[in-house]
């Protein structure tokens, strides 16, 4: 994908749903619809599945590590620095709301989720999720761009950043945010 591909308004290429649709999913607990606070976006570079190092320590070990969690918070400008808004972020809920048209999401717990693109794959895909931050509902879209790269040992890490680089004007970027009046995700602006 490149620069000029990446969306930065809703609209621009992003099929964004009513209001009535955003509301995502039911709260069990309370009965009540979850409201969508906001939505990321992400720009990532992955290797082909053959560039990808196997059973290493890379983040690109069989598949390319990727945080929606963390994601998810840099939507509030002070989660760097509040310590209870790190914490919430630690445990962010977290679901697969859309899976990748050529790819596959593969979670080993809760916080280590890795993209694999199929096999013989090269150009974008995308995968989206729906973050749940302190009851704050966030959906994080990753716009992934699939390149013919080799991240495995010993490889050119450089060639790696300056196509990065090329790909990606930003990693993450607010494309919607707003504050809904009344909901369950209202009830916790006041916190």
């Amino acid at each position: 994908m490149l620069i000029s591909d990446m969306p930065s308004m809703v609209g621009d290429g992003i099929d964004m749903a009513p209001q009535s649709v955003i509301e995502i999913a039911d709260n069990t607990a309370t009965g009540r619809p979850r409201l969508l606070y906001g939505t990321m976006g992400v720009c990532v570079v992955s290797p082909t599945l053959e560039g990808m190092a196997k059973g290493s320590e890379s983040p690109f070990s069989d598949g390319m590590d990727i945080h929606p969690g963390d994601s998810a918070g840099q939507i509030f400008p002070d989660a760097r620095f509040d310590g209870n808004l790190q914490a919430d972020i630690e445990a962010a809920e977290v679901i697969i709301i859309q899976q990748p048209r050529h790819g596959t999401i593969v979670r080993r717990d809760v916080s280590q989720i890795k993209y694999a693109p199929e096999d013989g794959f090269i150009g974008d895909d995308q995968v989206v999720f729906l973050v749940n931050i302190g009851g704050k509902n966030i959906k994080v879209i990753y716009f992934i761009e699939v390149v013919d790269i080799s991240t495995k040992p010993g490889a050119d890490y450089d060639k790696y950043q300056t196509i990065y680089r090329k790909h990606c004007e930003k990693s993450e970027w607010r494309i919607l945010h707003h504050l809904p009046k009344e909901g369950s995700v209202a009830s916790h602006l006041a916190d």
